[in-house]
C-alpha cells in the first residue's frame, strides 16, 4: 500500500518593522532625533549589544598585536572584528569597517529622550524613583489629575527614559543606568547585567573599580577654552557629552598605572534618513460654517503647478478636503497629496491626485555633529603604545622606556564613497604589516572583502532590519541600483469621500505607499563589505562564508513560513594551508534544534496576506487633530494668559491623523543588537575533505530568564526599552567523534543556572499625546499646555504607563560533566552557592560518578570586615579576593588554607602569610610575605622550612634580576645599590653583579636574569653561574637559544610571504562538506543505507555518492522501508531541500529532493522505526511557497493528514508501506 505524507506548507512573509514618522506639528516625547555617536563608541555599543558568540551566529575573528603588562594589569592591543553585518548607516572605525581596538577603553551612551543631565532631564526630576512593582510609593502620578505631567513628558519637556550607558574594561564589559532611589533625590548607578563593580559620577568623571580593586578613570572635569575636547577625555554629540573615554587605570595595590592620551578628530556631521506618511481623515461630515475646499475648487481658483507652501496662502490646512497627505521621502523634499474622487461615463471611480512639493524646510533627516577623540598613547611603566592616524589608523609602534621602537605594525586601507559629495568615506583594512626596528615588513597580513560598499549617511533603502539590499541607494543619486521610491508598503484605505457637507462617496477605497516590497532581506545584499578572507603572513588562510539569518513565523492551520531576518551568521570557516586549492579544514555550521537553519527572532513585524503571498504591513498609531478658535479679543474675559477656558476656545471639529512608517527604521532587535539567537549550533569538523567530528552548541531560549516585551508601547510611536543581560546563557555543550559513519558522543557539559534580581528596578515612563490641538483662528497667548487641558473637552486624552528595567544577572548554579567511552560513562556534578549581597562564590560542591563528594567553602573580605585591613579592602572593592578556603572530603576529612592580607608601607594591601590547618588543628604558617618594595613587588618570603628566598628587582622595578634562596633581603644587598641597579640595562654588567654575588654567598643558591624590556628574558644563570643565551629578531620574535659557552643549542626560522599569492588572492566558491544518504542493492536484492560526505557545490556530488564503495566505517544499516520523494519546483528559487530523518535531535540520515517535471520519484530506502521526520531548506530565499502533502489510507495505522507546521513530526516507519513525500511550489 502507498501512504502520501504532507510535510508542511512553506509561505514565504514578507516581513514589516516599525519606525518613527515625521511629525510635522508637535513631537511626542521618546520620539527624540537619535544623537549619534563616534565610530568607535558605536563598535563598543555593538560589541555590547550584538555579542560575539555562536547564539547570535557571529564567530570571534581577531588579530592580537600586543600585550601591555605591568603590575598584574593586562591590556591586550588585539583588532577586533564583528561579522554580523553592517546597518547602512554605520561609519567605518579608523582601523576599518567592523573592525576596533580592544585598547580602547572607554564609556559611551545611547541618549534615550533627553539627556539625562539636562535641566529637564532624567536625573533632574525628584518625582521619578526607583521602580519597585510591590512598592506603590515608588510610582510616579501620572492619573487624570495630573495630565500636566503626562503632557509634559509626551511634549519632551520631561525626561522618563533613562539613557544606557556601555563600559569597557581590561577583561569585561557591560552596560548601565543612572537608577534613582526611592526618595527621587538621589541615584545609584546601576550595571546591567548586575555586576559587583562600583560606578560612580563627579563633574563630568566617572570611575569605576573593578572587583578585585582596579580603578578606572574615565573622563575629566572642566572645560577647554578653544572647545577641544581631548584634554577633557569625553566627546560630544551636539551639546550632549556621549562618550567619557579612559584616563588612566591603576592596579589594586595603586602602584602602577597604565595612562591615556588622545588627540581631537575633525567634527563631522552623522545623519540618518527617514520615510512617513501622515494620513489625514475627517470622522464625520465636515462643517459647513466654513469653506470646505476640494481639489477642483483650488484648481479652479489657482490653476497651475506651485508649492504646497503657496497652497497655505490660498486655504487653510484644515479647510483643504479630506483625505490629504503628506509624504515624506528619505532622499527628497515631501509632498503634499490633495485627492479628489470623480466618476467616468460608465459611472467608475477614479482618484485624481494632486501633488504640491514641500519647499521650505530640510528633507526628513536627523543628525548631529559628532566631535571625537582618537587614541594616540598609552604609557606604562617601561614604555609606551603609540598610534598615528585621527581618522585612518597609520601605524601602531611599541617604544621601550628611551623611545626606541621596538616594533611597529602599519595598516593599509582602501577608501570607498571618497568621491561622493559631502558622504564620509568608508574605510577597509586590506593589510596589516609587522614591522621590525629596521624598518622591514617582516609579517604581512591581507585582508579580503565582498563587494565593499560606502556605508554611512549617504545610503537609503534597506532591508526591514537595517542592512543593505537590492534596493540600497545612494542618497539623491542613482547610480547602480534601482531606485525604490517610498518603502512604506502599499495600504488600501477605505472611508467615505465628501464632496461637500452634504454629499458624500461612503466607500471609496485611496491607496497610498509603494506595492513594490522594497524593504525584504537580500542576503547579496546583507553580506556587502563583510570579510571573506584572512591571509596569514605563512601564507595560509581562512575563509568566511556568511548567510542571511533565517527564523519561522507563527503558523496559521496548513502553513509554516519560513522567513530570513536581518545580519549574518557565519556558515562555514575553511582553512587552507595557502599551497593547495583544497582545504586542509574546515568548520561548518547548521542552526536549530533540528539543524533545520531555524533561529528565534524576540520581535518580528506585522505581515498581511494579500492571497499570494505574505508582504510587510506598515506601523501605523493615530492622533486626532483638534482644530480650535480661540475668542481671544472677542470676549474680554480672555485676556492674555488667562485664555485656556471653555469660554475662550472652542472645538471647530477634527480630523484623525494617521501615521504609517516603513519596517527599516524601527528597532526589532533585543536589546538594539542581535536580530536574532539560536538555541542549539551544531558544529561540524572536517580534515582533509573527511569528516571527524562535530560539537553541538545548545543555548537557552532568549526569554527563558526574563519576559519578552513588544518593540513598541502598543498604539504608539514609543519604543519599549527591554532589559538584557538574561539572554545568550549556554545550556548544554556536546562533543562527539566520528566513527563507523556515524557521530558517537564523547564528552558534555551541561549548565544551569539561577537569576538573581535586585528588587529595585530602573524606572521607565511612557506618554503618548493622543491629541495635537492647532488653534486655527484667532489669537492664545496662554501656555500651550493649558490646550490640553481635559476641562476643556477637546484633549487631555494621553497614553501613560511606568514599568522598570530589571537589575540582574544569571548565576551559575550547577554544571555536570559526562565523559563516554567504550569503558562506560564517568559524570561530575559542580554545584555553586553564593553569598549575599556580593554574589561571590560561597560555596563549591563537586560529586563524581563513584559517589566522591568534595565540599569546598569559600570566604571572602567581607566575611572579615570587622578586622581593620579587611574593612579596608571592602572598602575598595576588593572583593574577589578569596581569604579564606575550606575543603571538606566526603569522609569528613577537613583542610582549610587562609590567606592574610595586611596593609604595607601605610599604602597598598597585600598578602602577609598563607595559613594552613588540617581537621580541628592550628593553623600553620606554610609561607610569609616578609617584605614589599613601594611598587608592591615582593622582596623576601620564608617558606615552612624557614628557608628565606630574595627576590631582587630591576628596569625600574619591572623585571626580577635574581632569585635568592638562602639569603635575607638585607644581606643580598648590603653591598647593592638597589636605587642605581633599577637603572641598569647593560646585561653583562647585571651578570656581573649576581656572580660577585654568588661568589660573597656560595651557599646560597642564585638564579639571576637579564631582559629585552618589553620583549622577553635575555639571559638565565642557575645557581652555578651557568649562563643560557635568548636572542630575538627585530620583530621580537625568538630567533636564537646559546648555552654558557656561547654555542647555538636552537634555532627558530619563521618562513614568512612576502607577497599575497595567486591563490591566496582567489575567492573561489565555499564548498561545505555535507552528509548525503544513498542506497546499494546487495546480490540478494537486499537493500543497505550508507552516509557519504563531499563538499557541496562540487560538480559530481550525486555521481560520485553513488559509485563510492562503502564499507563499515560508513554507517552500513538494513534498509527496508520505501519512501519516495518527488519534487516539482523552481530550481533557481529552491537548490537545497532536505528530507532529514533525526533521532533524539541528531542527524541520522539526509536525502536531497530532485525538481522534476515528469512526476518521476526518488526511491530512498531507510531502516523501519521511528524518526523525527523534517524537511530542511539549505538555501535562504523569499517568496517561495512549498506545497507538502501527507496522506494515509485508513488501516494503514498512521495519520492521514499531518502538517508539519510546526518543526518535525515524529513516524514511525513500518516495512510494508510506501511512503510518499511530494513538494510542490504552486
Amino acid at each position: 500500500m502507498k501512504v502520501k505524507m504532507a510535510c508542511y506548507l512553506l509561505l514565504n512573509v514578507l516581513l514589516h518593522l516599525t519606525t518613527y514618522g515625521r511629525q510635522q506639528q508637535q513631537k511626542q516625547q521618546q520620539q527624540q532625533d537619535v544623537t549619534p555617536v563616534s565610530p568607535e563608541a558605536a563598535a563598543l555599543a555593538k560589541m555590547v549589544n550584538y555579542p560575539v558568540n555562536l547564539n547570535t551566529g557571529v564567530p570571534d575573528i581577531s588579530i592580537p598585536l600586543y600585550t601591555i603588562e605591568t603590575g598584574g594589569m593586562a591590556l591586550p592591543v588585539t583588532l577586533q572584528y564583528h561579522a554580523g553585518g553592517f546597518n547602512i548607516n554605520e561609519h567605518s572605525t579608523r582601523a576599518g569597517l567592523g573592525w576596533s581596538l580592544s585598547c580602547d577603553l572607554q564609556i559611551t551612551r545611547t541618549v534615550n529622550g533627553l539627556d539625562d543631565f539636562d535641566y529637564r532631564g532624567y536625573l533632574q526630576n525628584s518625582d521619578i524613583k526607583s521602580h519597585n512593582p510591590a512598592n506603590n510609593a515608588t510610582y510616579y502620578p501620572l492619573g487624570p489629575a495630573n495630565w500636566q505631567h503626562a503632557y509634559r513628558f509626551s511634549a519632551g519637556e520631561l525626561d522618563g527614559m533613562p539613557d544606557k550607558y556601555y563600559y569597557k574594561l581590561l577583561n569585561k564589559s557591560g552596560s548601565f543606568y543612572f537608577r534613582k532611589n526611592d526618595a527621587g533625590t538621589g541615584y545609584t548607578i546601576a550595571p546591567v547585567p548586575y555586576d559587583n563593580i562600583q560606578i560612580t559620577f563627579a563633574n563630568h568623571v566617572f570611575t569605576i573599580i573593578d572587583t578585585d580593586g582596579t580603578t578606572y578613570i574615565f573622563g575629566a572635569s572642566g572645560n577647554t577654552p578653544d572647545g577641544s575636547l581631548a584634554p577633557v577625555y569625553r566627546e560630544s554629540s551636539g551639546t550632549a557629552f556621549t562618550t567619557w573615554k579612559c584616563r588612566y587605570v591603576t592596579n589594586p595595590t595603586n602602584t602602577e598605572t597604565i595612562s591615556f592620551t588622545y588627540q581631537d578628530k575633525p567634527t563631522e556631521t552623522f545623519g540618518s534618513w527617514n520615510e512617513s506618511i501622515e494620513y489625514y481623515t475627517k470622522p464625520s461630515a465636515p462643517s459647513c460654517l466654513d469653506a470646505y475646499v476640494t481639489q477642483p475648487q483650488v484648481e479652479a481658483a489657482h490653476p497651475g503647478s506651485y508649492s504646497y507652501e503657496q497652497l497655505l496662502i490660498f486655504y487653510p490646512f484644515h479647510r483643504l478636503s479630506s483625505p490629504k497627505y503628506i509624504e515624506n521621502f528619505p532622499d527628497k523634499q515631501p509632498v503634499f497629496h490633495l485627492p479628489y474622487v470623480q466618476h467616468d461615463g460608465n459611472g467608475n471611480r477614479v482618484i485624481q491626485d494632486k501633488t504640491f512639493p514641500i519647499t521650505s524646510g530640510s528633507n526628513n533627516s536627523s543628525g548631529a555633529a559628532v566631535h571625537g577623540i582618537a587614541l594616540s598613547k598609552i604609557e606604562f611603566n617601561g614604555g609606551s603604545v603609540e598610534f598615528t592616524g585621527t581618522d585612518r589608523l597609520t601605524s601602531i609602534q611599541v617604544k621601550s622606556i628611551d623611545q626606541s621602537v621596538l616594533r611597529s605594525f602599519a595598516f593599509y586601507h582602501s577608501v570607498t564613497g571618497n568621491l561622493i559629495p559631502g558622504n564620509r568615506p568608508t574605510l577597509y583594512l586590506d593589510s596589516l604589516h609587522a614591522i621590525n626596528n629596521s624598518g622591514e615588513a617582516i609579517e604581512r597580513y591581507y585582508l579580503l572583502y565582498k563587494n565593499k560598499l560606502p556605508f554611512g549617511s549617504i545610503l537609503v533603502g534597506k532591508d526591514a532590519w537595517g542592512f543593505a539590499n537590492a534596493f540600497t541607494n545612494y542618497w539623491g543619486n542613482e547610480y547602480d541600483f534601482t531606485a525604490p521610491g517610498s518603502s512604506i508598503p502599499n495600504q488600501q484605505i477605505t472611508h467615505p469621500f465628501y464632496f461637500n457637507c452634504q454629499t458624500s462617496d461612503p466607500n471609496v477605497t485611496f491607496s497610498i505607499g509603494n506595492t513594490i516590497n522594497t524593504e525584504l532581506v537580500d542576503q547579496e545584499g546583507s553580506q556587502r563589505g563583510i570579510l571573506k578572507r584572512i591571509v596569514y603572513p605563512t601564507g595560509g588562510y581562512a575563509d568566511f562564508d556568511f548567510e542571511s539569518n533565517k527564523y519561522k513565523e507563527p503558523s496559521t492551520v496548513n502553513t509554516m513560513c519560513i522567513q530570513m531576518s536581518g545580519g549574518l551568521r557565519i556558515r562555514a570557516i575553511t582553512y587552507y594551508d595557502g599551497k593547495s586549492l583544497l582545504p586542509a579544514s574546515q568548520k561548518h555550521y547548521r542552526y536549530g534544534e533540528f539543524e533545520d537553519g531555524l533561529g528565534l527572532v524576540v520581535d518580528a513585524p506585522p505581515k498581511t496576506f494579500d492571497g499570494t503571498a505574505f508582504k510587510y504591513n506598515a506601523y501605523s498609531y493615530q492622533q486626532d487633530v483638534a482644530y480650535v478658535q480661540s475668542r481671544a479679543g472677542i470676549n474680554p474675559a480672555c485676556a492674555s494668559g488667562n485664555d485656556a477656558t471653555p469660554s475662550c476656545l472652542s472645538l471647530e471639529f477634527k480630523e484623525v491623523k494617521t501615521t504609517y512608517l516603513p519596517a527599516s527604521a524601527g528597532n526589532y532587535t533585543y536589546p538594539h543588537g542581535a536580530p536574532i539567537y539560536y538555541t542549539k549550533v551544531t558544529e561540524y569538523n572536517s580534515d582533509l575533505g573527511k569528516e571527524t567530528g562535530k560539537t553541538v552548541h545548545t543555548f537557552y531560549p532568549p526569554f527563558h530568564f526574563t519576559n519578552n516585551f513588544p518593540s513598541k508601547i502598543y498604539g504608539t510611536n514609543i519604543d519599549y526599552m527591554r532589559p538584557d543581560g538574561l539572554m545568550g546563557k549556554q545550556k548544554l555543550l556536546e562533543e562527539y567523534k566520528f566513527v563507523n559513519g556515524r557521530y558517537a558522543l564523547v564528552h558534555s557539559k551541561e549548565f544551569m543556572y539561577t537569576k538573581y534580581s535586585q528588587p529595585a528596578q530602573v524606572k521607565v515612563i511612557y506618554s503618548y499625546n493622543n491629541t495635537d490641538v492647532r488653534i486655527v483662528s484667532g489669537s492664545y497667548s496662554g501656555m500651550q499646555e493649558g490646550l490640553y487641558n481635559p476641562d476643556l473637552g477637546f484633549a487631555g486624552n494621553f497614553t501613560t504607563g511606568q514599568y522598570g528595567i530589571e537589575v540582574g544577572t544569571l548565576l551559575l548554579s550547577n554544571e555536570t560533566e559526562k565523559w563516554v567511552s567504550e569503558a562506560g560513562t564517568l559524570t561530575q556534578t559542580v554545584g555553586y552557592s553564593y553569598n549575599s549581597p556580593y554574589l561571590q562564590l560561597s560555596a563549591i560542591e563537586t560529586t563524581k560518578s563513584d559517589g566522591t563528594t568534595i565540599l569546598r567553602n569559600l570566604k571572602h573580605c567581607n566575611d572579615f570586615s570587622s578586622q581593620p585591613v579587611y574593612a579596608q579592602m571592602l572598602s575598595r572593592n576588593m572583593i574577589s579576593q578569596v581569604i579564606e578556603e575550606q575543603e571538606i572530603g566526603n569522609t569528613g576529612s577537613l583542610t582549610t588554607s587562609r590567606t592574610n592580607y595586611d596593609v604595607f608601607h601605610n599604602s597598598f594591601i597585600a598578602p602577609k602569610s598563607v595559613e594552613k590547618s588540617f581537621g580541628n588543628g592550628p593553623f600553620k604558617t606554610t609561607v610569609q610575605y616578609d617584605l614589599y618594595d613601594n611598587k608592591a613587588n615582593l622582596l623576601q618570603s620564608t617558606a615552612q622550612n624557614g628557608i628565606v628566598t630574595s627576590y631582587i628587582w630591576g628596569y625600574n622595578y619591572k623585571y626580577v634580576l635574581a632569585k635568592i634562596a638562602g639569603l635575607g633581603y638585607a644581606q643580598a644587598t648590603a653591598t647593592i645599590d638597589v636605587a642605581t641597579l633599577n637603572t641598569v640595562t647593560n646585561e653583562a654588567q647585571l651578570r656581573t653583579t649576581f656572580n660577585n654575588l654568588r661568589t660573597s654567598h656560595p651557599s646560597a643558591f642564585i638564579t639571576s636574569f637579564t631582559y629585552k624590556p618589553l620583549t622577553g628574558i635575555s639571559s638565565t644563570s642557575d645557581p652555578l653561574g651557568l649562563t643560557s643565551y635568548f636572542q630575538y629578531d627585530g620583530a621580537g620574535r625568538l630567533s636564537v637559544v646559546k648555552d654558557n659557552n656561547n654555542q647555538i643549542v636552537k634555532t627558530y626560522r619563521y618562513n614568512m610571504m612576502n607577497r599575497l599569492s595567486p591563490a591566496a588572492g582567489y575567492l573561489q566558491p565555499t564548498l561545505i562538506n555535507d552528509m548525503e544518504s544513498y542506497n546499494k542493492t546487495r546480490p540478494d536484492n537486499t537493500k543497505f543505507i550508507y552516509n557519504f560526505t563531499i563538499p557541496r557545490g562540487s560538480a559530481p556530488y550525486d555521481q560520485e555518492g553513488q559509485n563510492y564503495v562503502p564499507d563499515e566505517k560508513d554507517g552500513i544499516s538494513e534498509a527496508n522501508v520505501l519512501i519516495q520523494l518527488l519534487g516539482r519546483f523552481d530550481p533557481a528559487k529552491v537548490s537545497g531541500l532536505h528530507l532529514d530523518l533525526l533521532k533524539n535531535g541528531s542527524l541520522v540520515y539526509t536525502k536531497r529532493f530532485k525538481a522534476s517535471n515528469d512526476y518521476t520519484p526518488i526511491e530512498f530506502y531507510i531502516p523501519h522505526g521511528e524518526y523525527q521526520v523534517n524537511l530542511r531548506l539549505d538555501d535562504n530565499f523569499q517568496n517561495v511557497i512549498l506545497n507538502n502533502h501527507f496522506y494515509s489510507p485508513a488501516g494503514a495505522n498512521q495519520p492521514e493528514n499531518q502538517f508539519m507546521i510546526n518543526g518535525p513530526v515524529t513516524i514511525n516507519f513500518v516495512p510494508g508501506i510506501t511512503y510518499s513525500i511530494t513538494s510542490f511550489d504552486y
